[in-house]
């Protein structure tokens, strides 16, 4: 009986101490709030590096977080990689430890279309998720990919975003 007490109690125990709340993502209220200036490629974050002062780096979840000032203004440049999920994972990161006044994704960003130039500002009128295309199938007719629903330029064959 008094093994079977001390098991309970010790499971108990652990149970609680694995329920724990982890602690709170450093975001001090005495930091400025700086805008966060994300890119996927390693160009895209050199050219913005070089233009920057960079005043702290900090490596959060493999990532490395650089803080300063571009063009005058307090920033967070952070390279998240390739995909819609790095992006997520890499932004939510930056909201965890960086007080932000807004969020700015500067660089290709999969604009692979034809009608932007380097420099274009681009809000979409939809999403597509460009890495999460359809395989093409041989059928007797040839091969089928399917009904995009967004241009494909040639060369891919994104799905709606749901």
């Amino acid at each position: 009986m008094k093994a079977r007490v001390l098991l309970l109690v010790f499971i108990l125990n652990a149970f609680t101490v694995s329920c724990q709340k982890n602690p709170v993502a450093n975001t001090s209220a005495d930091q400025p709030e700086r805008l966060i200036v994300m890119t996927a490629f390693d160009a895209e974050m050199e050219a913005l590096r070089a233009q920057a002062q960079i005043e702290d780096r900090q490596v959060i979840n493999g990532r490395t977080f650089f803080v300063g000032k571009l063009a005058g203004k307090d920033v967070v440049l952070v390279q998240s990689g390739e995909s819609m999920v790095n992006a997520a994972m890499t932004t939510q990161a930056a909201l965890d430890h960086f007080p932000a006044s807004g969020i700015v994704f500067s660089g290709i960003a999969g604009g692979v279309n034809p009608g932007l130039n380097i420099g274009d500002v681009v809000a979409p009128a939809q999403w597509g998720q460009y890495q999460e295309q359809l395989f093409a199938r041989q059928t007797e007719e040839g091969w089928q990919a399917g009904q995009g629903e967004f241009g494909n330029f040639g060369m891919m064959f994104p799905q709606p975003v749901s």
